[in-house]
C-alpha cells in the first residue's frame, strides 16, 4: 500500500518535470528561432502629431492672407469693429 502511494506521487513528480522541461525547451526554441514582433507606438504618433501641427500652421498662414485681403483699408476695419461692438452691446443689454 505504501509502495503504491509513493509510486503514484513519484509518477506525478516525473510528469511535472517532463511538462516543465518541455515548456522550457519550447521557450528556448521559440526565443532562438523566431523574430519578436515589435510594434512601434511612438513613431507613428509623432508623425501624426507633426502632420496636425503642420496643418494647423498652414491653415493659420492661409487665414492671415485671407484676413489681409478682407479689408481694403483701416477705416473699413475700424467701422466693422465698431458695428460688431454695438451689436454685442445690444445683445448683452437684451439679456
Amino acid at each position: 500500500m505504501f509502495f503504491d502511494v509513493t509510486y503514484f506521487i513519484l509518477k506525478i513528480i516525473v510528469f511535472i518535470i517532463i511538462i516543465y522541461g518541455a515548456q522550457y525547451a519550447w521557450d528556448i526554441l521559440k526565443d532562438t528561432y523566431t523574430k519578436p514582433k515589435t510594434k512601434y507606438l511612438v513613431n507613428p504618433q509623432l508623425k501624426k502629431y507633426q502632420e496636425m501641427v503642420g496643418d494647423t500652421y498652414n491653415e493659420a498662414g492661409d487665414n492671415k492672407v485671407m484676413q489681409n485681403s478682407l479689408f481694403q483699408d483701416e477705416a473699413t476695419k475700424q467701422q466693422m469693429c465698431d458695428e460688431l461692438s454695438q451689436f454685442m452691446s445690444g445683445q448683452t443689454n437684451e439679456l
